[in-house]
């Protein structure tokens, strides 16, 4: 599989660095976070799309995926679904720009980790990822 243009080579993650996949269409939005969480050790592939996203996943085991529960392709509900398949260890954390009546409570009913809504705290965002998948 090749990895999404602009990214770097899928193999070249360090040994025991983790692998987080990011899945938003907002370019500006991808680009902050893969600073943020490069600057603090992690190795992060971005996707545009459910689509994107589910290629990645089958290329490379990922840590933890978050991903927005609007996508231009793909509802939320519908991608968290697929994840659980194609990455069962993975960490689940389901992005929104608003919240929905009852929307965090079905994400989590349907296997996400957690539901968060924009504008993200990097550092909060950052905290559930490395709590989360020390445990694991």
């Amino acid at each position: 599989m090749k990895p999404a243009k602009g990214d770097a080579s899928l193999n070249a993650f360090p040994e025991g660095t983790k692998r987080l996949l990011f899945v938003d269409s907002e370019l500006g939005f991808l680009r902050s976070f893969k600073q943020f969480f490069q600057e603090n050790g992690f190795e992060l592939v971005s996707a545009k799309t459910g689509r994107e996203a589910l290629r990645v996943l089958a290329s490379q085991p990922y840590d933890a995926v978050v991903f927005e529960r609007y996508l231009p392709d793909m509802d939320g509900f519908d991608l968290l679904a697929r994840i659980r398949v194609a990455a069962p260890g993975a960490l689940k954390i389901m992005l929104a720009s608003w919240l929905l009546n009852g929307d965090n409570h079905v994400a989590i009913e349907k296997g996400a980790d957690a539901y968060l809504t924009k504008p993200v705290q990097m550092e909060s965002l950052l905290a559930i990822i490395k709590e989360k998948t020390s445990k694991k």
